[in-house]
Parts: C-alpha cells; structure tokens; sequence
C-alpha cells in the first residue's frame, strides 16, 4: 500500500544485487512508483528485475565525475555530486524534485539510510519490526526513535509491528 501512495522508491546498489528487488505495488490497486537506485560508478548489470520491468520508469543515480546525464527508452541516468566517495544526498534530494518527484520512499539498506537522516533529509520513518531473529542476519536498523521524531502510529501487522514516527518540526524561536 505505502509504494502505492509515493512517485518513487530509492535504493542503493547492494539492495539491489543482494535482494534484487521488483519495487512494484503487489496486492492493492495503485500505479507503480519510478525506481531510483544509486549506483557511482554504473556497475549494475542489466539483468537485475528493477531493469527488466517496463511498467515504470528506472532511473539510476550515478558520479558526475565519470558520467554525463543520458538515457535510453527505458532507463535514465543522472550524474551526481559526490562526497566522500558517495552520492551525495543533498545533490541527489535536488535532482529528484527536478525530475518533478515529490514523495520518495526509501528502501535501501543501512548505508543508504545513515547518509540521508546524517542531511536531516528524511521527514518521516516506517520502522517495521519481527518478533523472530534471522539466523546469521547482520542487519540492525540505523533509525534511532528519540525526542527528534514524534511517534504517530503503532500497530500490530500480523506477528509484525510497524511504528510511523514524523521529525518533530522546530519552531522560530528553536532555529
């Protein structure tokens, strides 16, 4: 329902080779939202599902220091600043408002995550918990719910929780 709702869904290289995600809206009605997906220096290969899906526009971030802004029928690539040997999420923040994207769900990884809540880049967070361990899982969330964010929702999904927390908005007189 959630990528149903937004224009696009961004995630990092690894995401998209480890889990080789669809990133389609499955059991609603909705359209699918465009695929971003960063990728400095354009390693990906083509076979991967996010570039095999014709139902929506992939559109694939990558360094403006070894790339210029092209595309193809089906795939767009835009280059982006860099900082410190990543992305830079300001720069990549500026260029998907002026690709007219005005909601954007992210769904990368750990890494991903850090480098835009490090901009305050994220407005607010779907933290989804299991109440089972994964055997050999290495992954720990990277959203830490403290007096910055505003707890708006908790609910039980099956055996799962979901908490939808929203960044708590300064005043004039905070700034």
């Amino acid at each position: 329902t959630l990528r149903s709702q937004v224009d696009a869904i961004l995630i990092g290289r690894q995401t998209a080779l480890i889990d080789n995600p669809n990133l389609t809206v499955r059991k609603v009605v909705g359209e699918n939202p465009k695929r971003l997906i960063l990728d400095t220096d354009r390693k990906l290969p083509m076979n991967l599902n996010i570039f095999n899906h014709n139902d929506q526009k992939t559109i694939v971030f990558c360094s403006n220091k070894r790339f210029q802004n092209t595309h193809t029928a089906q795939y767009q690539y835009v280059a982006t600043e860099e900082s410190n040997g990543m992305l830079d999420p300001n720069d990549i923040i500026n260029k998907v408002t002026r690709l007219g994207i005005n909601s954007l769900l992210i769904e990368g990884g750990a890494q991903v995550i850090k480098s835009f809540i490090k901009f305050n880049l994220i407005d607010e967070v779907y933290i989804y918990t299991a109440p089972k361990s994964l055997s050999n899982a290495k992954l720990k969330n990277p959203i830490i719910i403290n007096e910055d964010w505003i707890v708006t929702s908790e609910q039980i999904i099956g055996e799962d929780k979901l908490i939808i927390a929203r960044k708590k908005e300064k005043c004039l007189q905070e700034l």
